[in-house]
Order: C-alpha cells, then structure tokens, then sequence
C-alpha cells in the first residue's frame, strides 16, 4: 500500500492520541462524507460524520435518520467565523475565548451549542460570558439573553451589571443604541426592576428615545407625546412618576404637553408634594416607592458629577499632599462620601481623610462639622479606571 505523503494530513502511526488525528481532519476535505453550508457567507466546509456524531447525539439522529439534499447541513444566524470556531471545538475540543471581548463570537458559539445540544460547550460559552461581562458588554447579552438558561449564573450576573450599572450603561452610544431597539417586553424586564440604579429622569429619557424610534419605524408621528405614550403601553406605567422631585416632573409636562390627562397631573402634583402623608389614591396606577439599587453610585460623588456644583477642580498641596475641593448645593444633600479616580496601574495611598461640611441651620449663621472618612474598599470601575469608595462615619 503507498504511505499518504500529503502536506494537509500526517498518518500517527502507533498514536493513542485520537484527538490529534482529528484535529487535522477540522476544515480538510480529506474523507469528508458531508458538508455545511454557512449561509451568511454561502461558504462550504467539510465536514465528517463520525466526528460530529461523536460531539452530539443531534448530529447522530441527522445523519442516521434525516435525508440532507446533496449531503449538506445547512448552517443560519451565525458568521463563518464563529461557525469555524465551533466546528475547531468538535474536532479538537479546545475552546479558546480569550480575544471575544465583545461577546458576539461567544453568543454564536453558545447559540450552536443549544442548537445542536452540546452541554460541555454551552457551560465553557456562559462561564466566559460570567468571567468577563462588564458594564460595556452588558447589552450585549441582554440582547441575546435567551440563549442563556434563566437561572445560570451568566445570566444573574448580567443582570447585576445592569442594575449597578444602568447610570453608566445609559451613556455609552453603542449600550444606548441596542437599549432603544430591544423588543417592548424586554425593555418591560429593565425597567420594572427596583434595584435599577438611576434617577427616575433618566429611565425617563431612555424609554422617550425608545418610543420616537419605534414610531419611526412604524411610520407613527414621533412628536406627539400621546403617541409616545402609546407605545410604550404598560411600560410607561413603571416609571416612577410619584418618587420624583416636583421640577423634574413639571419639566416633563413643560417638554411633552398633552402626554398626562388633567387628573394625572392634578394627583402626581399632590403625590410628591405630600410625600409619605400622600394618598394612595393620588397613584393614577403609577408606582409610588422609589427604586433601592443595592449598591448606589448616585450616593458616591465621583470628581465631575454634575449633580453638586464643584467649585473648580480638585487641588492637591504639593507638601502635604492633600486633596481638597469645594462643592456647592442649592439644597440640604446627606453626602455619604466620595470618589477618586485612579488611573489603572497606579496606587493611591490613603492615610487619613476628613470632610468638613457646612449646613445652614436656621439663626442666621451656618455651622462647620467635620467628621472622619474611612476607606470602604476598592472595586473596578471599569477598564481604564478603579473606583476608591469612602464613606463617612456616622458622627
């Protein structure tokens, strides 16, 4: 018999490693008995029965008991690239992720591995997505959350990121572009979460950015806010109105008239202005408690937050290395602490801290209290900054 001298395959003789054979077999035509048709390229790749049927009973059931026209399976949804990296993992079962920053490799990947019921893959594809899932990607799987099991630990842990998050996520175009074009029932899912960690104005602009899109797409006039309104259906009716400060609310009327029936305005008007003495029946249907983020960067004030007015930039004395800054408020705020950024790689060194504060109260004259800072720990921020939190003892 004439030894097989090709470049494309290597004969093992002697071997016990079987997986080394097959790996030379991922994308070669050699002993290929079918192929698959990746239709978002209509590309071709070899492929080999008995290797596939050894990853999944699915591919079994095919080849045994389903007739493939012209011995091709045809293969949707996915990119020719993430295709290959699936059908390298058949062959050689090595799974490499490491370069899937944007998880969309991934979610391809975990998508054929459901198809095709393959248990060991789809745990490699929701560990990666849990080990690496950040504020930046986040949306991206909510997107394709239906592809991970409702109670994996993936998907909580995409859930967490966007409730502590949300604040952030909200700012970034490309997590804002997929937030306005996710289907109605999924928006429903984010927004009537409580531990969502935002201001009310905000889901606010989010879900009205939401419904100008979609009445573009259906050809319904966007600049009515009773349209605006409509579309949101049920939707609407999980943001907290009651839980607002009476200017947030009355500047919402003032930008979308017509949006509230008189009755709606006269109810949430007396709502917020009674606060807890408020009665229930004021609600028009509308939640009353306000969102409880477990974790609240809006209790932090980071250096450049525009909620207090800063009095110029942060200044540090060059002997003793303090910092300090000047933060002006037109009203009485209960400041739990503060933030500084760091950039990453570097090492702020924290001896001690005091925030002095002052406060009027009453008699015409203001009174200085200075309490102790303590450090409470340091979390990422995100990649190109840690976040150093301080909080203030209760005095």
């Amino acid at each position: 018999m004439e030894e097989n001298t090709s470049p494309d395959f290597v004969w093992n003789y002697g071997s016990k490693d079987f997986l080394t054979g097959y790996s030379q077999l991922f994308n070669n035509p050699i002993m290929s008995d079918f192929t698959f048709r990746v239709v978002s390229e209509d590309t071709v790749v070899p492929g080999h029965k008995f290797i596939m049927s050894l990853c999944s009973w699915d591919f079994y059931n095919i080849f045994n008991f389903v007739k493939l026209d012209n011995y091709e399976l045809i293969i949707e949804d996915v990119s020719l690239t993430s295709f290959l990296t699936f059908l390298e993992y058949c062959y050689t079962m090595k799974m490499n992720l490491c370069d899937d920053t944007t998880f969309k490799k991934t979610v391809e990947v975990l998508k054929l591995a459901q198809r095709f019921h393959m248990v060991p893959l789809v745990k490699i594809c929701e560990d990666h997505i849990k080990t690496n899932i950040s504020e930046v990607n986040c949306m991206m799987i909510f997107k394709n959350k239906d592809v991970l099991s409702p109670d994996s630990a993936a998907s909580k842990e995409m859930m967490k990121k966007i409730e502590v998050y949300f604040c952030n996520i909200i700012l970034d175009q490309k997590s804002l572009d997929i937030l306005v074009d996710l289907p109605l029932k999924d928006l429903h899912e984010i927004t009537r979460n409580p531990l969502i960690n935002c201001d009310e104005i905000e889901i606010f602009d989010v879900l009205m950015k939401w419904a100008k899109r979609n009445c573009e797409k259906k050809n319904i006039q966007s600049d009515s806010a009773k349209n605006l309104r409509l579309i949101l259906g049920e939707v609407f009716y999980e943001i907290r109105f009651l839980s607002m400060p009476i200017d947030w609310f009355t500047d919402i009327l003032a930008k979308y008239p017509g949006m509230f029936t008189h009755d709606e305005i006269s109810n949430i008007c007396n709502y917020i202005t009674h606060g807890q003495f408020a009665s229930l029946n004021y609600s028009m249907g509308f939640k009353c408690n306000p969102r409880k983020p477990e974790f609240d960067f809006r209790s932090i004030i980071p250096f450049g937050r525009t909620v207090p007015t800063f009095c110029g930039a942060p200044k540090m004395d060059q002997e003793t290395l303090d910092i300090r800054c000047e933060i002006k408020t037109s009203e009485s705020r209960n400041l739990l602490g503060f933030a500084l950024f760091a950039k990453k790689g570097e090492t702020v060194n924290i001896r001690s801290c005091k925030w002095t504060y002052s406060s009027y109260r009453g008699h015409g004259r203001n009174s200085y209290t200075e309490c102790d800072i303590i450090a409470s720990g340091k979390c990422r921020f995100n990649n190109d900054f840690d976040l150093i939190i301080f909080r203030i003892k209760n005095p």
